[in-house]
């Protein structure tokens, strides 16, 4: 398998991608279509000698995915213990009122 690089004139981007959850990650469908890609912009998936861009790029191609992959888990997890936190705090307690709120004890 090869990963190539062509310059973004030569793509027709579809931008379909408007589904909650994924719109902010720039993901697209694209065409390409009679592009012709010299040897030098391809390479492995598990490539890690950068032919251009510098030392940014020793990561690899898998590597700077699984940046943008973390930063999209960092948020989603963000805004589960925001949404619990808020659930937790607004909710009134089913015990009688004897028990602290969840919101108020020690373990939340």
């Amino acid at each position: 398998m090869r990963t190539f690089i062509v310059p973004r004139e030569e793509v027709e981007f579809r931008g379909n991608w408007d589904v909650m959850g994924l719109r902010a990650t720039g993901s697209v469908d694209y065409t390409i279509t009679d592009v012709f890609v010299p040897a030098s912009f391809t390479h492995t998936p598990d490539s890690i000698i950068p032919e251009r861009g510098g030392s940014l790029f020793t990561m690899g191609i898998l590597g700077l995915t699984q940046l943008g992959h973390t930063g999209f888990a960092i948020g989603v997890g963000r805004r589960v213990l925001d949404e619990l936190g808020g659930f937790v705090r607004d909710r009134t307690p089913l015990r009688g009122g004897r028990v602290a709120p969840l919101a108020d004890t020690e373990g939340f």
